[in-house]
C-alpha cells in the first residue's frame, strides 16, 4: 500500500466518480489525492439529443425500459421479483440485453407485459430508451459511474436507480 501511495503521489490520476476516489483513499489511506481529478464517464450528448428529438411525440406511456448485461450484480432479478406483481395494468416492461441470468429470468417473467429483447445496437437501444416513459437501472452492485444513468438523463428520461456507489 505504501508503494501504491508513493506511485500515486507522482502521477496524475483520474477517477470516474467521487465514489471511486473515496474507495481508493479507504484502501490506500496514505495516498495524496491532490493530484487526482474526478471526470465522469463521457456520453455523446449531441447523439443523445438527436435521439430525444427524433422520439418526441412517440413516447410510449407506461413503458419501463431496462438495458444492460443481465447478471447478478445488475439487479434485473431483484427488480422483476419485486416489481412484476405490483405493476399497474397499463405498464409494459422492456428488457434489452443478454447475460447469464437472462434465460431463467425470461422463463420466469416473460409475458404480454414483460418483453425480453436480444442485445441491440447502440443507436437502436437509444431510440427505444428515448420512446420509453422511464428507464430503470436496478444495479445492486456499487457501480463506479453508470453510463446508462447518464444517457437516460441526457435523453430527458425519468431514471430510477439505487443511490449506491457512483450513481448518485
Amino acid at each position: 500500500r505504501n508503494g501504491a501511495a508513493s506511485s500515486f503521489d507522482r502521477q496524475k490520476t483520474v477517477f470516474v466518480s467521487e465514489f471511486l476516489r473515496r474507495q481508493f483513499l479507504r484502501a490506500v489511506p496514505a495516498a495524496d489525492l491532490s493530484h487526482t481529478r474526478v471526470i465522469h464517464n463521457f456520453i455523446d450528448y449531441a447523439r443523445l439529443s438527436r435521439h430525444a428529438r427524433d422520439a418526441s411525440g412517440e413516447l410510449i406511456r407506461g413503458q419501463v425500459m431496462l438495458v444492460g448485461r443481465i447478471d447478478a450484480g445488475k439487479g434485473f432479478a431483484e427488480f422483476l421479483s419485486e416489481a412484476a406483481p405490483r405493476l399497474p395494468p397499463d405498464v409494459q416492461v422492456l428488457i434489452i440485453g443478454d447475460g447469464p441470468e437472462r434465460a431463467p429470468l425470461q422463463a420466469a417473467f416473460a409475458s404480454e407485459r414483460t418483453h425480453f429483447l436480444d442485445w441491440k445496437e447502440y443507436d437502436e437501444a437509444l431510440a427505444l430508451a428515448a420512446r420509453s416513459h422511464v428507464c430503470v437501472i436496478p444495479s445492486v452492485c456499487e457501480e463506479a459511474c453508470s453510463t446508462t444513468v447518464l444517457e437516460a438523463l441526457a435523453l430527458g428520461k425519468q431514471c430510477v436507480a439505487l443511490a449506491r456507489g457512483g450513481t448518485p
